[in-house]
């Protein structure tokens, strides 16, 4: 199902990026790039569909972040690395739920289309905080938090609002900003490189440092890159 007429409201002010001034250029490229709206059904005892917004040609997307010197962008596809995570952590917040963490916050690191940020609220998670580098992404998983919301409040939590996601601007290179506190970290696909595999394992290792004493899981998902020994060895 082609996506053209799901309203999408402008300000996008949640969005910290130094890219924000281009946000409703950036609303009207994704539209171009033919966004398809994917399906995935959570695995038993949940019976929700999420729906994730993918862009089905995205050259003219690429071409326009060449054109001024952005990152490459990455995260406007969902790769079968994101989806097989889903049971993982879909068990952990259960986990974290039944000993009693009463209101789990995941933070979705490169956060991409937006599948995980979304399956996190129908798993019951209280908050979730999207993270990612690449802007065009971060729009992505808005509108596919937006697509979803009536449907996880019937599924999962009937009071979620839009307060209880944040979308931000996040660069794993830059050490003078933590990653923000949560129970739990995912990094799904995000080992392109052998530079981003050792930020990835050095970020978990601070996560893991900061969070001494108390239960934090890290989850990290990739379709099997060479990239994965590289994370191997730095963690």
């Amino acid at each position: 199902r082609v996506f053209r007429h799901l309203p999408i409201k402008r300000e996008v002010s949640t969005i910290s990026s130094p890219f924000i001034i281009e946000s409703e250029l950036i609303e009207c490229m994704i539209d171009r790039s033919k966004v398809v709206w994917m399906e995935k059904k959570l695995s038993p005892p949940s019976s929700m569909k999420i729906e994730f917004a993918e862009a089905q040609e995205g050259d003219e997307i690429m071409n326009y972040c060449i054109e001024r010197n952005w990152p490459e962008a990455f995260g406007i596809v969902s790769w079968e690395s994101s989806l097989s995570i889903l049971p993982l952590l879909q068990g952990k917040i259960d986990y974290l739920k039944q000993n009693g963490r009463s209101e789990v916050v995941v933070c979705d690191v490169g956060c991409g289309t937006g599948l995980l940020t979304s399956a996190a609220f129908a798993f019951g998670a209280k908050e979730v905080v999207s993270l990612d580098y690449n802007v065009f992404s971060l729009h992505f998983a808005r509108r596919t938090f937006l697509r979803n919301l009536a449907s996880i409040r019937s599924f999962a939590n009937p009071f979620l609002s839009e307060r209880d996601v944040h979308f931000k601007y996040f660069d794993l290179s830059d050490f003078s900003i933590s990653l923000p506190h949560a129970d739990i970290y995912v990094f799904s696909d995000l080992l392109y490189t052998d530079d981003l595999a050792t930020l990835v394992a050095r970020r978990i290792e601070s996560v893991l440092v900061q969070s001494v004493g108390s239960k934090v899981f890290c989850l990290v998902s990739d379709p099997k890159r060479k990239s994965a020994k590289v994370f191997m060895n730095e963690l």
